[in-house]
């Protein structure tokens, strides 16, 4: 009886404790552990409201628990899988380890045993660490409360920029001592979220004054450690009229680079009580993006002036000798009341400025096709001042040039400057004039202009033909086809032409160009014509192989096309009747040797060499053969010594011998 009546009390309270903490994904069984202890996060007691996650070694979430005591949770109901029979995984077994992440971050057992054991309590202390920061959004920095309210609203927007769900408060105090509430609970977010924090400000009504500065303090709960503070301006005025004048704007000014130049503007508080009291503040902005930095919260009272200051920072080095400042002067307690305009800002330098070309660039001779050149120019300050230097290229022949934006420099200094070429990938033995001008931004008279000419070396070509076509038989109205392979032996990639031409004026269709990497091979094909009733005859079909880049490169040769014609009167009988193959001689061979086979008909003939691996090392297309024996020879330059067999495929049939390379 005490045992049903322990698990039934254990049972409910783990479904009350499981509503109070409203879990989402947590499914609640019969089967759980209690778990309760001390959590630290980032060397901190957690604090309340602090999310304690439990899951088992599958990954399951089997249990939750928000803090409502700081530094510890539970305790937090861990539930099991009372049912192994059936596949779904609905908790912890037996003996599994707990592990437990905090606020997201993966948390580490300090001390105490995680293990799960149905219907026990669980003492186990846990700790974690993560990155905790964040940002306030911007906000509107004044207040205005009119009569009869008596009490301000203000909501702040916290971006969390840390690596895990945070939280966050905020502590607020009136300068004046008025009252402040702030929010009751924490804000949540996740990482690059935004939550809100608030608070409310309730004016003293008996305060003669009717302004307050507010100081607020925003701080993670995680960490109390990382805050962030910040401050509002309130006022409660009723029907009072806030209104300035400027008495003195900003004037022009000037500066050296590197210079902080500052800015002032007086302003007077037109409000006719002396005890009232405005704040001003100036933001500017620099049309070249040049740094500003307005000074804020300046406080006058009425009928007094005071003195409202902006500086801008000049760069150390710039392309540009003025810039205009945009500024606008407003009131704290009332931003719809303000005054704008611009004042130009102007480099001053000394009026000496000479500038001396001391290392011109040389001509080039050397560059290689695709090459990027970078040519430097050196020029000393002889002048006073600081100067800034640019410089401008051009290419006669279109070639790309880049120029560097500008180089500053100091008087006594040489400073190099520079601007790069970038060559074209094919342009090889070729040459262009670079132009160039460097000029002194102080003083567009202080120029220097010359050019140099960049020429491309030729690198040393050579290329192998292979493959080459050997005679040919055929007939009128046949079309022969013709190949043979370029080997690319030079030090980089290349183009090659073919051209051809029949002795008898005969149509020929190849492809003229082909492109071959270092090291690499292509072959050519071409295919010759032979028009229909020419009689018996030799045609010579000569053909030249060219390099792209140095066309002095090139090798020429040349094949016989035999056309023979039958007719129905002509003696047949010297003709083969059957298809054969014969074996080649010389066998062994190096590295050439001639294969004959009869056709005894027209008929498409290929020729295939075959490694004992059975794969093919090379096939020649020898095109429409005329009845009648054939040799053809065959070059074995390329290939490794070792045993092959060659295969002739024709309409009649296919035929295999083996044949023996030796080197």
């Amino acid at each position: 009886m005490n045992k049903k009546l322990s698990i039934l009390l254990l049972a409910g309270i783990c479904l009350l404790v499981f509503a109070s903490n409203g879990w989402t994904d947590v499914n609640p069984t019969k089967d759980f552990a209690f778990y309760r202890g001390a959590a630290i996060f980032n060397g901190q007691p957690v604090a309340i409201g602090t999310v304690i996650d439990a899951y088992d070694p599958d990954g399951i979430h089997v249990g939750t628990w928000t803090v409502d005591s700081i530094g510890f949770y539970g305790s937090m109901a861990v539930y099991g899988d009372p049912d192994l029979s059936d596949t779904l995984d609905e908790g912890a077994l037996e003996g599994d380890l707990i592990s437990f992440k905090i606020n997201g971050h993966t948390a580490v057992v300090d001390s105490g045993d995680a293990s799960w054991h149905n219907l026990v309590f669980k003492a186990v202390n846990i700790s974690a660490g993560g990155v905790v920061d964040f940002e306030l959004l911007a906000f509107d920095d004044v207040a205005v409360i009119q009569a009869p309210d008596t009490s301000a609203h203000f909501t702040v927007g916290v971006k969390n920029l840390g690596d895990g769900l945070d939280m966050y408060g905020v502590n607020s105090s009136s300068a004046r001592g008025w009252l402040t509430i702030d929010m009751p609970s924490p804000a949540y977010a996740n990482p690059m979220d935004t939550a809100y924090v608030y608070f409310d400000v309730y004016i003293d009504v008996w305060d003669t004054l009717d302004v307050d500065t507010i100081t607020f303090s925003v701080f993670s709960h995680l960490d109390t450690t990382v805050k962030v503070d910040a401050a509002y301006v309130v006022r409660g005025f009723g029907d009072t009229l806030v209104q300035f004048t400027i008495l003195t704007p900003a004037s022009d000014s000037s500066g050296q680079p590197g210079e902080t130049v500052s800015f002032s503007i007086e302003v007077q508080n037109d409000h006719l009580d002396p005890m009232f009291m405005d704040y001003y503040g100036v933001k500017a902005v620099s049309q070249n993006g040049w740094p500003t930095n307005g000074e804020q919260m300046i406080s006058i009272a009425g009928q007094a002036s005071g003195w409202v200051s902006f500086d801008v920072t000049i760069p150390g080095s710039v392309s540009t000798l003025s810039d205009t400042i945009s500024y606008t002067l407003y009131s704290h307690l009332d931003t719809t009341q303000k005054y704008e305009s611009s004042v130009a800002l102007n480099i001053t330098l000394s009026s000496t400025t000479i500038m001396t070309v001391t290392d011109p660039p040389a001509d080039r001779n050397d560059v290689n096709a695709g090459d990027t050149v970078r040519m430097l120019i050196g020029a000393r300050n002889d002048g006073t001042s600081l100067d800034i230097y640019t410089v401008s290229s051009s290419s006669a022949s279109g070639w790309i040039t880049s120029d560097r934006d500008s180089a500053f420099n100091s008087p006594g200094n040489t400073v190099f400057t520079y601007f790069d070429v970038i060559v074209p990938d094919l342009a090889f033995g070729a040459s262009d004039t670079i132009s160039y001008t460097i000029s002194s931004l102080l003083d567009p008279s202080q120029t220097f202009t010359s050019s140099i000419v960049i020429s491309t070396v030729i690198p040393t070509i050579a290329f192998t033909v292979y493959n080459l076509p050997t005679n040919k038989q055929a007939a009128p109205g046949d079309q022969v086809n013709l190949s043979v392979g370029v080997i690319n032996n030079s030090p980089v990639a290349d183009s090659y032409e073919l051209t051809s031409l029949s002795s008898q004026g005969w149509s020929i269709s190849l492809n003229d160009s082909i492109h071959i990497e270092i090291n690499d091979s292509a072959l050519f094909n071409f295919d010759v014509l032979i028009p229909l009733g020419v009689p018996d005859l030799t045609d010579t079909i000569s053909f030249t192989i060219r390099s792209y880049i140095d066309t002095t490169v090139s090798y020429s040769g040349s094949v016989l096309i035999t056309v023979t014609s039958t007719d129905v009167d002509d003696d047949k009988s010297a003709l083969p009747t059957v298809f054969a193959v014969e074996q080649n001689y010389p066998n062994p061979f190096n590295p050439s040797t001639n294969i004959g086979f009869a056709l005894p008909g027209h008929s498409h003939v290929n020729l295939s060499v075959i490694n004992l691996l059975g794969q093919i090392v090379q096939s020649v297309d020898l095109g429409t053969l005329p009845a009648g024996n054939h040799l053809v020879e065959f070059d074995g330059m390329e290939m490794a010594s070792g045993v092959y067999f060659y295969r002739i495929e024709t309409e009649f049939g296919a035929e295999t011998r083996k044949m023996v390379l030796l080197k």
